[in-house]
C-alpha cells in the first residue's frame, strides 16, 4: 500500500468527529451501486442527520480519504478497439482506447499478460531487450482476439490516465468509499446500542486500499497482565481479488509502560463480517447484522485473555510453536523469517520474558503492513493454544 499512487498514514489522530449526514459525501451520485447501497442502508436507520458519529477521529479519516480518492471509471472494450502503444520506462503496457491513452499501474501489466499465459515469455523478452518482439506478439493477440471483451478499471491522477486492472461485469464493485460508509455506520450503531465509545487508533489509506484500526476508549484492566483495549480492523483492497472485512482486534498494554504492548486479532475466517465482490445486497445485509455479535465475540476472547495472567514467563517449549508458525508461513518474506530466527536464537530463548515482552519484541521483525496484520492473527492463535495447553 505504501507504494501506491497516493498513500496517507494516520497516527496520533485528532479526536474530532463528524455529523451523521456528512457520510453522504462518501456516496457518488452518478454511481448505480452507490445509490443502491444508500437505499438499503439509509442514514435515517442509524439516527438523526445532526447526530454526532460515535467514532472519534472520523473527521481526520474522511479528510484524508477525500484527498486521495482519485476519479475511477470502468469501461468495457473489445480488444479490436484497443491499440498497443508500447512500454513505459517502468515496463508497463500503454494502450490507446478511442480518445484515451493509458498506461498500466500496480499489477495491470502482469494481469494482462496472464490472459494469454505470457508472463514468463514477456519477462524473458524484456530482459533480453526484445521489446519489439513483445510488441508484435501483443498486437497479433489483440487482432486475433478482437471480439474478446474486458471491463477495464481506469484511474485518473490529474490529467494522467492509468489502467489499474480488470473488473467484473457480473459482480458489484464495492469500492473504498462504500466500504468506509458501511463500516462507520456499523460501528456507530454498535456504539449507540452498547454505550461504547470508539476512536480511530490509526489508519493507512491509499487510492486503492485501506486499513483502519478502531479502538474502544475504555480498557478492561486485568491485574498481573495489563490493560485490554478491544477494537476492530477494517480492510479493503480494490486491486486484489479480496473481500472487504471487519475483524475484532485487541491490544494489551503494560499500564506502567505504554510502549510495551502487542495487538492480536482472530483469523480472517472468524471475522465479524466480510463482503465479497459477488455478494448481493441481501447477503450484505445479513453479514452487516453480524455487528450484533461483536460484544459476544469480545466476551469469548476475554475469557482466555484473562488466563494469561497465570503465565508469568514463557519457556522455550512455549515459544517454539510461535517460532514455527512464523517461519513456516507463506505470508512472510524470507527476510522476515530470518529476522524471526535471529530474534529467537539470539534473544528470546536466552532471556526470560513475559508474554507481553516477548510479543512486543516479535513486532520488530517487519514493518510491512500485511505482515504485521498476519503477525497479529498468529499471536491470537498462539495465545488460544497456550491457554488450552494450560487446561490439560
Amino acid at each position: 500500500m505504501r507504494h501506491h499512487l497516493h498513500y496517507i498514514p494516520l497516527h496520533e489522530i485528532n479526536h474530532e468527529t463528524v455529523k451523521l449526514k456528512e457520510l453522504n459525501q462518501l456516496i457518488r451520485q452518478e454511481s448505480e451501486i452507490d445509490s443502491t447501497v444508500v437505499e438499503n442502508f439509509p442514514l435515517t436507520n442509524f439516527g438523526l442527520e445532526h447526530d454526532d458519529l460515535n467514532i472519534k477521529g472520523a473527521k481526520a479519516l474522511l479528510e484524508a480519504f477525500y484527498k486521495i480518492d482519485n476519479e475511477k471509471i470502468d469501461l468495457v472494450y473489445e480488444f479490436g478497439n484497443v491499440k498497443y502503444l508500447g512500454l513505459t520506462k517502468d515496463r508497463q503496457i500503454m494502450f490507446q482506447f478511442d480518445e484515451i491513452s493509458a498506461s498500466g499501474i500496480y499489477n495491470f501489466t502482469s494481469q494482462f499478460y496472464s490472459l494469454f499465459h505470457l508472463g514468463k515469455y514477456a519477462k524473458w523478452l524484456i530482459e533480453h531487450n526484445h521489446e519489439d518482439l513483445l510488441g508484435e506478439n501483443l498486437k497479433k493477440l489483440l487482432e486475433k482476439n478482437k471480439g474478446m471483451k474486458k471491463q477495464f478499471r481506469f484511474i485518473k491522477d490529474g490529467l494522467t490516465e492509468y489502467l489499474r486492472g480488470f473488473t467484473s461485469t457480473t459482480y458489484k464493485n464495492y469500492d473504498n468509499n462504500l466500504c468506509i460508509y458501511l463500516v462507520l455506520l456499523a460501528l456507530h450503531q454498535h456504539s449507540v446500542n452498547h454505550n461504547v465509545d470508539f476512536r480511530i487508533e490509526k489508519a493507512h489509506l491509499s487510492d486503492s486500499a485501506f486499513q483502519i484500526f478502531f479502538e474502544q476508549q475504555k480498557p478492561i484492566s486485568i491485574e498481573g497482565l495489563g490493560d485490554i483495549y478491544f477494537g476492530a480492523c477494517a480492510t479493503n483492497n480494490e486491486i486484489r481479488d479480496k473481500q472487504f472485512s471487519f475483524e475484532i482486534r485487541y491490544k494489551i498494554i503494560d499500564p506502567k509502560n505504554p510502549n510495551l504492548y502487542f495487538s492480536a486479532m482472530a483469523q480472517l475466517k472468524d471475522s465479524v463480517f466480510d463482503i465479497k465482490k459477488n455478494y448481493g445486497l441481501d447477503t450484505i445485509k445479513m453479514r452487516f447484522n453480524n455487528i450484533r455479535n461483536l460484544k459476544e465475540l469480545q466476551d469469548s476472547m476475554i475469557f482466555y485473555i484473562r488466563e494469561l495472567k497465570n503465565i508469568k514467563t514463557l519457556t522455550k517449549d512455549e515459544l517454539t510453536p510461535l517460532y514455527s508458525k512464523i517461519t513456516s508461513s507463506r505470508n512472510f518474506t524470507e527476510e522476515t523469517k530470518k529476522n524471526m530466527k535471529d530474534l529467537y536464537d539470539k534473544n528470546l530463548v536466552k532471556n526470560t520474558y513475559t508474554i507481553l515482552q516477548a510479543l512486543n519484541k516479535v513486532n520488530s521483525i517487519t514493518t510491512d503492513l500485511d505482515e504485521l496484520q498476519n503477525l497479529e492473527r498468529i499471536y491470537n492463535e498462539f495465545i488460544a493454544e497456550l491457554v488450552e495447553s494450560m487446561e490439560k
